[in-house]
């Protein structure tokens, strides 16, 4: 038995890959599921306008999550490109690296299971030593660093960010600020 996912179970908590891939391919049989849930429950005319607003710009968050190619970690190497996409995209988690450091690879894993369960976060890796002006501008002096940018600022700084290095759902709830995990909510 196959199960219809509705748009209110995506937008519960903050929507995984398999999740946006199932709203974006379908998503004029998700604003049906909307409507016929909406006239279920005979909701007014305000907030029947209020859930379907809604609903038009999650699916707008999702198409741009989706052209940023969210959903895994991955690699910069150029500055000027990173700086770029700190200021178009909403969310931004950047993982400062060195490649032969251990600990920098346990990050990595975490961020990878981070990437999968939240689409609307861009996740970043950039190897420190291929950006002294930013590693010098943002005072990285401890590897693995992580920095969240929330459009365009720097909401986590780097001394904030040296958390020991715990579970994913760990390691979300003490280093990152609730808004750089994006979780929609509606009215």
């Amino acid at each position: 038995h196959t199960h219809t996912h509705t748009y209110s179970e995506f937008t519960m908590t903050d929507i995984s890959v398999a999740a946006a891939q199932h709203a974006l391919s379908d998503m004029g049989l998700q604003e049906e599921l909307l409507e016929d849930e909406l006239d279920e429950f005979d909701e007014p005319a305000h907030i029947r306008e209020a859930r379907m607003a809604a609903f038009k710009q999650d699916m707008e968050d999702l198409k741009q999550s989706q052209a940023l190619q969210c959903g895994t970690v991955e690699e910069f190497v150029d500055e000027k490109e990173l700086l770029k996409l700190t200021v178009s995209a909403p969310r931004v988690v950047c993982h400062f690296y060195h490649p032969d450091f251990r600990r920098c690879a346990i990050m990595d894993g975490h961020l990878e299971k981070l990437a999968k369960a939240h689409f609307t976060t861009k996740f970043v890796k950039f190897p420190a030593e291929a950006a002294p002006f930013l590693t010098e501008r943002l005072k990285i002096r401890v590897l693995p660093t992580l920095l969240c940018f929330i459009d365009s600022v720097c909401k986590v700084k780097p001394e904030q960010a040296q958390e020991e290095l715990r579970e994913p759902t760990e390691m979300k709830r003490v280093v990152f600020p609730s808004s750089i995990i994006h979780t929609h909510t509606h009215t």
